[in-house]
C-alpha cells in the first residue's frame, strides 16, 4: 500500500513530499470518488501527467453528505481513500475534512 498512514492523513514524511524534492511539481486534486469508475481513473491519470507528484484529497463522509445528500456516500471515507491511494497514478491520498 502506498499510503503509510492508517487514517489517510497527508503524510509529511512521505519520501516524495520531503523538502529535497522542491524541484518537483506537486499536483493536488480533491473529490468524492464514491464508486470509483473509469472517469475518475482517467482524470487522475491526466492530473499525474501535469506534474511529478499527485496528491489526492478524498472528501470526508460528512463533506460528501453536505454536497450530495443524506444517502451519500455509498462507500465510507476510509474505503474510498484506500481505493484512490492504490491507483498507480496517485502518490499520496488523504481524507479532506
Amino acid at each position: 500500500m502506498k499510503n503509510t498512514t492508517t487514517k489517510y492523513e497527508l503524510d509529511p514524511e512521505n519520501e516524495l513530499l520531503k523538502s529535497d524534492k522542491r524541484d518537483k511539481v506537486v499536483v493536488l486534486v480533491s473529490g468524492c470518488y464514491d464508486l470509483l469508475h473509469f472517469g475518475h481513473v482517467s482524470f487522475l491519470n491526466k492530473c499525474k501527467e501535469e506534474g511529478h507528484i499527485l496528491v489526492v484529497g478524498v472528501n470526508s463522509d460528512e463533506l460528501v453528505r453536505s454536497q450530495k445528500g443524506k444517502d451519500r456516500p455509498i462507500l465510507p471515507e476510509n474505503d474510498r481513500a484506500f481505493l484512490v491511494s492504490n491507483l498507480k497514478s496517485v502518490d499520496n491520498a488523504f481524507i479532506k475534512r
